[in-house]
């Protein structure tokens, strides 16, 4: 429901809007809306950032766990770095399925905090 929320959400809906400007001027049409790029803006609106972090952890986990059930290039993994690894959901799926496997989550200072 929260990946459904977020991209029918009025912020995306507001990026829509400048459409012409991605297709006249090469421009980000995000960035046209709102005045800076959309993860400069997950940091200035909580709510958004939370709607937004929860609708990635909902859809990783949906795919993660199919993965996983499959995949098993993990096994031999020791350490792993998630660039970009957002609330952690996606490491922490994988490193309760490999207990093993040291995890580090690397992202922005407000999705972490």
């Amino acid at each position: 429901a929260s990946l459904f929320l977020f991209l029918h959400s009025q912020v995306l809906f507001k990026s829509w809007t400048n459409l012409k400007d991605v297709i006249l001027e090469g421009k980000d049409a995000f960035s046209s809306a709102h005045g800076m790029r959309v993860f400069e803006y997950l940091g200035s609106d909580e709510k958004f950032n939370e709607l937004f972090n929860q609708a990635m952890s909902e859809s990783s986990t949906v795919f993660m766990k199919n993965l996983l059930e499959v995949y098993k290039g993990f096994e031999d993994v020791n350490t792993l770095v998630d660039v970009g690894g957002g609330i952690g959901t996606v490491l922490g799926l994988i490193t309760s399925k490999y207990p093993h496997i040291k995890g580090v989550n690397f992202d922005l200072a407000h999705v972490l905090t």
